[in-house]
């Protein structure tokens, strides 16, 4: 992850969505439901700052075996990776919304990130996606920490 999140190595996007694209085919590929992947957007100043998301990448490599709707848009600067615990479950700092002229809501969706720490960005973005009328969410998510 590190690597990959830090050092820059964008060719591991392509052996993480390979190991996203096993998991929906082993996991969610018995569901009678459309599968449409909605990626977790990133911060606007990252993708200034370093020219590529890594979410991003997985929905663009993805989107040759899938439909990837980018629906979601980020609304706060704050960065996830510096608030507490605490912080990160109470924030209003980082927000998200449903993108302006949206005229696709599926009733079922695939909520896609790269690291879950308490939640929260999950948590959020499901409860817009749900607020808009998505009926079932389901998240994946690369990796864990603590």
């Amino acid at each position: 992850m590190f690597k990959w999140k830090k050092e820059n190595f964008r060719n591991l996007s392509y052996v993480f969505a390979d190991v996203i694209d096993q998991f929906i085919k082993n996991q969610l590929s018995g569901s009678k439901e459309e599968l449409f992947l909605v990626p977790v957007p990133p911060r606007p100043k990252k993708l200034v700052k370093k020219g590529w998301d890594q979410i991003n990448d997985l929905a663009d490599i993805l989107s040759k075996k899938y439909k990837v709707l980018k629906i979601l848009e980020r609304t706060g600067e704050g960065e996830q990776k510096k608030l507490s615990k605490q912080e990160r479950l109470g924030t209003q700092e980082v927000a998200y919304r449903l993108k302006e002229n949206v005229s696709q809501i599926p009733e079922s969706v695939i909520l896609l990130d790269d690291v879950v720490t308490t939640g929260a960005t999950l948590e959020k973005c499901a409860g817009i996606l749900k607020e808009n009328g998505v009926k079932k969410v389901t998240a994946i998510a690369l990796f864990r920490v603590e």
